[in-house]
């Protein structure tokens, strides 16, 4: 009781620190209740008990005078009639979270099966046979309220035994779980902790693969019993009547087809076989559960209630855990058992490939601090992923003795230097050393130990070919000005698109503001540029559809332009000189901070011009002879519409300049 007091005040003075004040206290002992005000207590009084006084407790009446469990029917009965919602409704108001009554719900649960299957709607009347069931269910809840159980189960200094009965019929399957506490003194008591119960599924299972079911659930119920009381050390017994089912947990769960291996491996996962033993379906309490029963046969059923009778007695008189051979298992085992044997063929053709000998690398995988452990989980049949292994360790699998990663051999930590030495011999380098090891053997870094040899070998390295140096093409200085220039698009920059034309010979820039990046808005660009520089002979451009289009090689070819020269794709760099001023222009119109009300290139012209180194300083136009008067943008020609529609004489006239301009250039 002072532990019990010393709980209570560390759980008040905890949460009260998070203003949380505690009420409702209740205890068997009134000790534990005194000294708490009135608003404090959960029970009528704390001075004595009220005779048949309950208190809820996580959806279950609690009698603390007695200390024992017991059931109140929230069921409403329909006079009338019933519908689906209704029934569903009801049997949800039966809350039994332990499963202390389950072969009385079970009933419930395969009469709402039953009701699946017909199909009806929700708020639609049920059928008159299932009317008549449902009513005999509802009466049997009524009698539920003179059921009672003590909820203590433990004897103070008693060895404890778990044991859990599995059971299945074609209705339903379920597993309860027993406490079996024995004293120094030969004092044996056995208590009901849990049960749980599914019905079959709609679609039909054998009874063998439904009691396999059942051993499942058990094996998860005991589990999750055992966590919650906490009591690691205590002894756990599981039963079963199903001859069938403890053949099948006492094999490999490879032996048997994918339903039944993949539920072999979950029961070993969380309990062994030889913890598995046959009980007579008479005396298995789990055979309540699976076929449910009335509330007037369950409330004198002792079996339900404390196990069979010879649980109390000594292990001795317990029945024979050796069940008989059955001529079953031939349903479920996996076909095509040469295969296996082939496989295990293809494994030792594997083994013989290596080095070393196969009874070396089955030894020393035993032997591995690491594998060892693996090997023995494989052979009890257990999950690799469930017993906490992570990928790829996790889906390794054995065969022949040896591990295996699928096809693959796992070679232990102490034969690894001779496969090592092995896949060097050759000197065959870094890639077929792996794809050789990719064929046969595998462990945890396996490539990363690979490219280490390999790297580390003199004479590898000695005999390696030298890689072909990669020389870097530039562009040839153009020996005039405007003879070679770069274009290409920036932006876009505060809401435009800007239109860069650089000189490879003076660096001499230009930009022009756009809005459209179209073949149509490029020639209109550049035939003012033109106009006022000539025509160059080389324009350089990116793979851009503007750039590519048969509209803008016309307009080159019209112009005079030679050559045309894209820059290699996904390669701007080849492009170097445009895309060098992309970056130029673009932090320059940031410093200035510019906006889409204030966009002005001209002092972008000015400053890139200055600012870029020319050897010779000057800017294109000043190469042209001086009796050719210097084009403006405005200048009739400057589109090719008006070029076409010039007079013959102003053609004449242009092309007299374009003569003296390449005499003069001669000269220069």
């Amino acid at each position: 009781m002072e532990e019990t007091i010393a709980l209570w005040r560390e759980l008040s003075e905890l949460l009260a620190k998070g203003g949380f004040e505690l009420r409702k206290w209740t205890s068997n002992l009134l000790g534990v209740l005194s000294g708490l005000s009135a608003d404090h207590i959960g029970t009528q009084s704390s001075l004595h008990f009220v005779p048949n006084e309950t208190v809820k407790a996580l959806g279950i009446s609690w009698k603390p005078e007695t200390d024992e469990l017991c059931f109140d029917s929230n069921v409403d009965i329909d006079d009338t009639s019933s519908t689906m919602r209704s029934i569903l409704s009801n049997i949800a108001k039966m809350y039994d979270p332990l499963g202390l009554i389950a072969p009385i719900l079970v009933r419930a649960k395969m009469l709402m099966q039953e009701l699946w299957l017909l199909k009806s709607g929700w708020d639609e009347p049920v059928p008159q046979q299932i009317y008549k069931k449902w009513k005999a269910i509802q009466g049997d809840w009524q009698a539920l309220a003179e059921y009672k159980t003590n909820r203590y189960a433990l004897l103070p200094h008693s060895k404890v035994e778990f044991h859990t009965f599995t059971d299945a019929s074609e209705a339903a399957y379920g597993a309860c779980t027993y406490l079996r506490c024995e004293t120094a003194k030969g004092e044996v008591q056995i208590s009901l902790l849990a049960s749980k119960s599914r019905v079959a599924p709609l679609k039909r299972v054998t009874l063998p693969r439904l009691e396999l079911s059942a051993a499942v659930l058990g094996a998860h119920l005991h589990h999750r019993v055992k966590n919650a009381m906490q009591i690691a050390s205590a002894e756990s017994i599981f039963w079963s009547d199903s001859t069938v089912t403890l053949k099948l947990i006492a094999s490999p769960p490879n032996t048997w087809k994918t339903f039944v291996a993949n539920r072999v491996a979950e029961v070993q996962h969380f309990s062994h076989a030889r913890q598995w033993r046959h009980v007579p379906g008479t005396c298995n309490p789990a055979d309540l559960v699976s076929r449910g029963m009335s509330a007037t046969h369950f409330k004198q059923s002792t079996l339900w209630k404390s196990g069979p009778d010879w649980l109390a007695h000594p292990s001795s008189s317990w029945p024979s855990s050796n069940p008989e051979p059955v001529d079953d298992l031939d349903l479920e085992t996996r076909q095509g058992g040469d295969a296996q044997d082939e496989f295990e063929s293809f494994v030792l053709h594997q083994i013989e490939q290596l080095p070393v000998r196969a009874e070396n690398i089955a030894h020393e995988t035993r032997k591995d601090p690491n594998l060892g452990k693996t090997v023995q989980e494989l052979e009890m049949g257990r999950s690799l992923a469930h017993a906490g292994y992570k990928a790829p360790e996790a889906k390794y699998t054995l065969a022949a003795g040896f591990l295996l990663f699928e096809h693959r051999v796992v070679i232990p930590t102490i034969l690894r230097p001779a496969i090592l030495n092995d896949l060097h011999t050759g000197h065959i380098g870094i890639v077929k050393m792996k794809s050789m090891a990719r064929s046969y053997v595998y462990w945890p870094g396996i490539d990363m130990e690979i490219e280490r040899t390999a790297k580390s070998c003199v004479q590898c390295a000695q005999q390696a070919t030298a890689p072909p140096k990669f020389s870097s093409h530039h562009w040839e200085y153009p020996s005039n000005p405007w003879e070679r220039i770069h274009i290409d698009y920036a932006g876009p920059v505060s809401g435009a698109l800007l239109l860069l034309v650089v000189d490879a010979y003076s660096k001499w820039a230009e930009v022009k503001i756009t809005h459209s990046t179209t073949s149509a808005a490029t020639i209109d660009l550049l035939d003012g540029l033109f106009a006022t520089y000539g025509a160059p002979v080389t324009v350089v451009s990116d793979n851009g559809t503007q750039f590519t289009s048969a509209e803008f090689k016309s307009f080159l070819q019209r112009s005079g332009v030679k050559f045309h020269k894209l820059s290699a794709p996904y390669h701007p760099a080849t492009n170097g000189q445009a895309e060098r001023y992309v970056q130029t222009v673009k932090r320059a119109l940031k410093a200035m901070g510019t906006s889409s009300h204030n966009l002005q290139v001209e002092k972008i012209n000015t400053g890139t011009t200055t600012a870029t180194p020319n050897r010779h300083n000057y800017d294109p136009a000043e190469k042209i002879p001086q009796t050719c008067p210097q084009m403006e943008p405005s200048h009739p020609v400057q589109s090719t519409q008006h070029r076409l529609a010039a007079p013959k004489q102003l053609l004449e006239t242009l092309h007299q300049y374009y003569v003296a301009a390449t005499e003069h250039a001669a000269h220069l």
